[in-house]
């Protein structure tokens, strides 16, 4: 049964790790669709060209070793400095409000949520997010947070319940015509969705206003 107040949660987190910038980035890379891309890349010059398995091999290792080092500068040039992002999950979706933007997902672009060594994944098609386990103070924090994630998830993913707050109609006679109201649902969703973009940009002003502080605190020092 869907919960008339789902639990919303909020992270605030230092990401400026190179070891953890590369954590993130490796457990994508090895996702299997990732490397079944890699491999069909691979597959196309040595079909074309004829070559050998080892040629095949080769161009793969290439391919994957070329994007893990570009990941790796990328990684490290976010490792200097302080790198503050903040991750919210509610009956929306999960968003992640970092130096460089925000990404919003909602809950039925999430293909997956697992853990790995304490880290929290939500998984799409094509990309995700990635709250490490140094964003929560203690490991019942996480914890909560993981199993807030999934209830919310499994609540919310299928796009035809609508969300807290909307007038769902309970008979068909009540909703009138099926696609007039997938057309409704959608613009409460972009309303929504709307609504929750305004409240992170104020949170994202508030944060640089904070940097802005400690920096010149720094400067005075």
């Amino acid at each position: 049964m869907q919960a008339e107040n789902p639990k919303a949660l909020q992270t605030t987190y230092d990401t400026a790790d190179f070891s953890l910038q590369w954590r993130c980035n490796l457990n994508f890379m090895m996702r299997k669709k990732v490397l079944i891309v890699f491999a069909a890349a691979a597959a196309i010059p040595s079909i074309i060209l004829h070559l050998t398995l080892l040629h095949f091999v080769g161009i793969f290792a290439t391919f994957l070793g070329l994007t893990l080092g570009e990941l790796a500068i990328s990684a490290k040039r976010r490792s200097k400095g302080p790198r503050i992002c903040t991750t919210t999950i509610n009956e929306h979706g999960v968003h992640d409000l970092t130096p460089d933007g925000g990404n919003m997902y909602l809950w039925r672009e999430i293909t997956k949520i697992d853990s790995v060594s304490g880290d929290i994944y939500f998984h799409t098609r094509n990309s995700g997010l990635f709250v490490p386990l140094t964003a929560f103070a203690d490991v019942q924090k996480r914890e909560e947070f993981f199993r807030t994630a999934v209830g919310l998830w499994q609540t919310y993913r299928n796009p035809y319940i609508p969300l807290a707050g909307t007038n769902a109609s309970k008979t068909p006679s009540e909703s009138g015509i099926a696609v007039s109201n997938k057309v409704a649902r959608e613009i409460a969703k972009e309303k929504q969705l709307s609504d929750l973009l305004a409240e992170d940009e104020a949170v994202w002003e508030a944060l640089e206003q904070e940097h802005k502080k400690q920096k010149e605190n720094q400067n005075n020092s």
